[in-house]
């Protein structure tokens, strides 16, 4: 099939799908306005809202979009929370761009693909990779423009403060000359601090998961108003949240520099393969075998699960920020189903103590679910290894005998032959006679009496031509019926299986190692609370752990625990927490919290406030060392698929094809 029928059958596709598009948007608006009056505003552009309305509806409603694009709707809205419709907007926006962005590599896919379904499943998914690569690229890059934009505003509202003391008016005096994303967000929490239901407000706002910094701004603005701290008190909290702000702002810039271009590293080994493979084919033949054997076919679903599993790895790496606590997944819905969850309730309880601990390690990197949604995750895993092997060798073993009836071709280039159409008419024959004895066993030929039916019956008269078309028609009936699944196979993909089933595990303990490293910033972050709070007068232990509760990741639900177990006792609850975790420096703070009865929150932690700016230093030195450890790892395993490919896809097949070449030589000569 040649590449202009490839480009056809693209373009039929791609208008096929924009009719159904068009079609599904046009019944998906005309329900929905059946459903729901829409409410036009008179000065919107109607025309333009439209356009991206069309879509707004196709991705809210689609099945297989609806998901993707609501959580983009919830990240848009905690970076831009403007009014809805301009939020629809913006996620609408934004959804498009990647899924153009989708829509382009997968059809770099398709056109070098050349009949190979493997490569355009793998290439889907590492469109899909791509596309979510995008989506979170683009919402760090938002952040990072509102970490910016706060400089200006802490500017004019100690200005405004330091000449009218009220913390609400400060705030509302900054709307004006700030930059709009970050007036978007500051008009929001002035809306909280001259809301009569402040404290309700306060838990609405936070629900959506805005940055932290914006969380830890509100903090301070609500607990300066509620609670008398004097003047001095809002302005120093201010003061530690620039500092927070600022050095947040260098950390990233310097993850942004260490991983620049490392992800993309990885997903390009996918779509670097089959131009390989064309380049290998055209310029040395004799590698077919290779790439459409067995073994190519091993090579490169090896390479590409490593491709993904290493860019996963970096993402890992990457990501120093805290996501969202996972309450709910696919494997939780697997486990509910009544037959499995008998099952599989039955081996937790058979193996109790080791279900507690996958439950704790999964609680430390904010996976919720559970471990038998974890022992399903990772049955899955090796069910799909085990599947995919033997599918993908038994598809290969019957594209290859398929290959070897229909596009064979035989080689006659070290006989003496009068002329190319003589070569041609021995290569037409061979090919009829190996498809005619396909069935015949190669033991059950008789060399001297095919060449005498191919004298005979055939196009070869010459005895010596017809040796060697017999010889060479035997030659591959003895491949033919040699290419077949192999019962080691079985054996082999069961020992992947194995491994399959351990993936999990260690990329839960890989999380558990990153998380260890990122406790040390969490406990960093609670410092910062204490130090914004403890300017607070009368601000109560509970209030302390709720605000400390909102920031926490690794140590959130040691915190929920301490928090409900405060009614019985405040010591109590607390002794508690400080014996459920295993970090010193988190015992550490506890410790200062249980010090907060005998004295008050400024004299417990009051260690904090003293050479604060060698210890900022300290924190800097340490982060930018674990920011580097991790960024030269990142490093290694960004070009392992590379060198992979190039060994494995490359070398390895034109080695393999010299010491045949050298082989035959051999025999020649002998």
């Amino acid at each position: 099939m040649t590449l202009g029928n490839y480009k056809i059958y693209v373009i039929e596709a791609a208008i096929i799908l924009a009719i159904l598009i068009v079609a599904y948007i046009i019944i998906s608006v005309i329900q929905n306005r059946r459903a729901s009056k829409i409410n036009v505003n008179k000065n919107i552009n109607s025309r333009r809202r439209n356009v991206f309305y069309f879509f707004y509806v196709l991705c809210k409603n689609t099945p297989v979009l609806r998901k993707v694009f609501n959580k983009i709707l919830n990240n848009t809205a905690s970076v831009y929370p403007a009014d809805q419709m301009s939020i629809n907007k913006e996620a609408t926006k934004t959804m498009l761009k990647s899924m153009l962005l989708v829509c382009i590599s997968f059809g770099v896919t398709v056109i070098f693909a050349n009949d190979d379904i493997w490569y355009l499943m793998f290439g889907l998914m590492a469109s899909l990779v791509i596309f979510h690569m995008d989506i979170t690229s683009k919402f760090q890059k938002k952040e990072l423009e509102l970490l910016n934009q706060m400089d200006p505003f802490f500017s004019e509202v100690r200005r405004n403060y330091t000449r009218c003391p009220i913390v609400e008016d400060a705030v509302e005096d900054t709307l004006d000359v700030i930059p709009y994303e970050i007036g978007l967000h500051i008009s929001k929490i002035h809306e909280i601090l001259v809301s009569p239901i402040m404290e309700e407000k306060t838990e609405e706002y936070t629900s959506t998961s805005p940055n932290r910094f914006l969380l830890l701004l509100l903090s301070i603005c609500t607990t300066s108003k509620e609670y008398s701290g004097g003047d001095d008190g809002f302005l120093n909290s201010l003061s530690t949240l620039k500092e927070e702000v600022n050095f947040e702002k260098r950390k990233q810039d310097a993850i942004r520099w260490s991983y620049f271009a490392l992800r993309g590293i990885c997903l390009c080994i996918v779509f670097l393969m089959k131009p390989i493979e064309l380049w290998a084919n055209t310029y040395l033949p004799d590698l077919k075998d290779f790439y459409g054997g067995t073994n190519g076919r091993i090579v490169m679903v090896a390479i590409f699960l490593l491709s993904f599993i290493c860019y996963y790895l970096i993402e890992a790496l990457r990501d120093s920020r805290r996501g969202d606590l996972v309450t709910q997944s696919i494997w939780l819905k697997i486990s509910g189903l009544p037959y499995i969850s008998t099952l599989f309730n039955k081996i937790v309880n058979k193996n109790y103590m080791k279900a507690i601990r996958i439950n704790e390690d999964l609680k430390e990197v904010g996976d919720m679910t559970g471990p038998k949604a974890f022992y399903i995750k990772q049955c899955v895993f090796a069910i799909v290894t085990f599947i995919l092997i033997n599918t993908s060798v038994f598809i290969t073993t019957v594209q290859q005998k398929i290959t070897m009836l229909n596009d064979y071709v035989a080689e006659f280039d070290s006989n003496i032959v009068p002329n190319d159409r003589y070569i041609a008419v021995m290569q037409e024959t061979s090919k009829q006679y190996v498809f005619k004895l396909k069935n015949t066993e190669v033991s059950d030929i008789d060399r001297d009496d095919l060449v005498r039916d191919l004298q005979q019956n055939g196009n070869i008269k010459n005895a010596t031509y017809a040796q060697a078309v017999a010889d060479e028609v035997i030659d591959e009936l003895t491949k033919y019926h040699n290419t077949y699944f192999k019962f080691y196979t079985i054996i082999l993909s069961a020992l992947a299986a194995v491994i399959a089933f351990q993936i999990p595990r260690w990329y839960l303990l890989f999380k558990i190692r990153l998380s260890g490293m990122n406790k040390e910033e969490e406990v960093s972050q609670f410092q910062t609370i204490i130090l914004i709070l403890m300017n607070a007068d009368g601000i109560g232990m509970d209030e302390i752990l709720e605000w400390m509760e909102k920031f926490a990741f690794s140590f959130k639900s040691t915190i929920q625990d301490c928090i409900i177990n405060l009614e019985s006792g405040q010591q109590e609850a607390l002794e508690k927490m400080k014996m459920t975790e295993s970090n010193l420096n988190f015992q550490h703070f506890v410790d200062c919290l249980l010090a907060i009865d005998d004295s008050d929150i400024k004299s417990a932690f009051s260690e904090l406030t003293i050479d604060r700016d060698h210890a900022m230093k300290e924190r800097e030195q340490k982060t930018d060392q674990m920011t580097q450890n991790r960024a030269n790892i990142a490093s290694v395993l960004a070009f392992v698929p590379f060198f992979a490919l190039l060994f494995g896809y490359l070398i390895f097949p034109i080695l393999t094809l010299v010491s045949k070449m050298y082989a035959l030589m051999d025999i020649t000569i002998n």
